[in-house]
């Protein structure tokens, strides 16, 4: 799970998890946990994890970066990099890639995997928003209103392209067959990943400010805001379905195989056909608002008060934890093991041996 929505084309779906199924998934228990993340213990403004390599990489609100061994939690490097790493970073070909909120403007910095060592710094006029997605060499990244995109080369940091978009993006890019797609309060927008040119912009999502990522799979490009979920053409924007609307609640979707999977206003989960849009219920426990996770036939998302695995097949309740503070980012599945974001703390959850 190597950036934020698993990886560039952000279907939130780890497509390699095993271990962790239907018949194991109630065997979870708490294996180790990392505390003081953040000072605000509800806000959403947080750094979820990425995982790559064994290795857990997560920021926090006071501008250090953590590298634990993703199994044991053991430390393995801890590095300041300033006031507050919000969103989650990248993992790509041994560099870390990191967003880092500053006073006056934002920067994404590169540190080495292995040691956390600063390879290289990008500085933005505005505040990175949103987490930097690695693509055939390059580095995409939104920086907040009024909401310039940028693309660096992966090694160097060297800046390729900005361009501008219109509407708050805090979501991260997704990148699919040299189109990169950025959802905003206003549009959806698709560039070129080369040059950065606009190929077309869609509003079929306008309004809202809890916005987040566009997710591509096959031929569509998918994405939600305003309680809304809905499919485009990837390739010219044209609208392919629309369901829902409403204020939104969910900062994201998954997509596996012919469904996708997304929370409504009231933080009902709802399974969707990917070619029709024709809908039916996962889950009608109201208040979810963490953004579901798919990984082997099993839903994760998270409530006010728990984080919970969901039979996507009837919607059955597989297994749940409860916390207290409740669950603050989208949960994280890589290699057996499930890691959630809670009252400043992260928790990660290993199988029963």
């Amino acid at each position: 799970w190597s950036m934020v929505n698993f990886d560039a084309k952000g279907q939130r779906n780890n497509p390699y998890e095993t271990a962790i199924s239907k018949k194991t998934v109630s065997s979870l228990q708490l294996t180790w946990h990392l505390d003081n993340l953040n000072d605000a213990p509800y806000s959403l403004q947080v750094s979820s994890p990425v995982v790559a390599g064994g290795v857990l990489y997560v920021g926090s609100r006071d501008g250090r970066f953590y590298a634990r061994d993703a199994v044991t939690g053991k430390k393995l490097w801890t590095v300041k990099l300033g006031t507050w790493v919000a969103y989650p970073a990248a993992v790509a070909n041994g560099i870390v890639y990191v967003p880092v909120i500053a006073a006056k403007r934002g920067k994404l910095k590169a540190l080495d995997a292995a040691t956390g060592a600063t390879l290289w710094t990008a500085n933005f006029k505005d505040g990175a928003a949103g987490s930097p997605v690695v693509a055939n060499g390059r580095v995409f990244q939104s920086a907040g209103g009024p909401n310039p995109l940028y693309a660096f080369d992966a090694r160097t940091g060297r800046r390729l392209w900005k361009t501008d978009m219109y509407g708050g993006c805090w979501g991260a890019p997704a990148v699919s067959n040299g189109i990169v797609y950025t959802l905003s309060d206003h549009s959806l927008n698709a560039f070129s990943a080369a040059t950065g040119a606009k190929l077309w912009e869609q509003d079929a999502l306008v309004g809202g400010s809890d916005v987040g990522s566009a997710a591509v799979a096959g031929d569509k490009v998918y994405g939600d805001n305003t309680g809304a979920t809905a499919a485009f053409d990837a390739a010219t924007g044209a609208l392919a379905w629309k369901v829902g609307a409403g204020p939104n609640t969910s900062p994201g979707i998954a997509v596996a195989k012919d469904r996708v999977y997304s929370l409504d206003a009231a933080g009902v989960i709802w399974n969707y056909d990917a070619t029709s849009g024709a809908a039916s219920f996962i889950s009608g426990q109201v208040g979810q608002h963490a953004s579901p996770t798919f990984a082997n036939g099993i839903l994760y998302t998270g409530s006010p008060d728990a984080v919970s695995a969901y039979d996507v097949k009837n919607g059955a309740t597989l297994w749940s934890a409860p916390l207290v503070a409740g669950v603050q980012a989208s949960p994280v599945i890589a290699n057996g093991m499930l890691y959630v974001l809670s009252g400043g703390s992260l928790y990660a959850y290993g199988l029963k041996s």
